[in-house]
């Protein structure tokens, strides 16, 4: 493996820095080890995560839940408002 701290963390660090959530990187390494030592390792994981993640497309990705109710006549109105102020979408009525 790699020396401790110079691979997951910078990955991670990098994650962090774009401000990232629920992401998954996975750096390889092909050329290395003792010659570039601990920083260079560091630089490489962490520069190669930083690049990828600022070139590759975003999307936002919002929690769903599917909610069935029952309510009387009176309250539909107001679940209504609900419903539309948290742009949920109905499936039926």
């Amino acid at each position: 493996g790699e020396p401790s701290g110079t691979a997951g963390r910078p990955i991670l660090s990098a994650i962090e820095g774009e401000g990232l959530e629920g992401v998954a990187v996975l750096v390889t390494r092909h050329f290395g080890g003792i010659k570039l030592g601990a920083g260079g390792l560091v630089r490489a994981y962490g520069g190669a995560a930083r690049e990828c993640l600022r070139a590759a497309p975003k999307a936002t990705v919002k929690a769903r839940a599917q909610l069935k109710m029952t309510v009387t006549f009176d309250v539909l109105g107001p679940v209504y408002n609900v419903i539309d102020k948290y742009e949920c979408e109905r499936l039926s009525e």
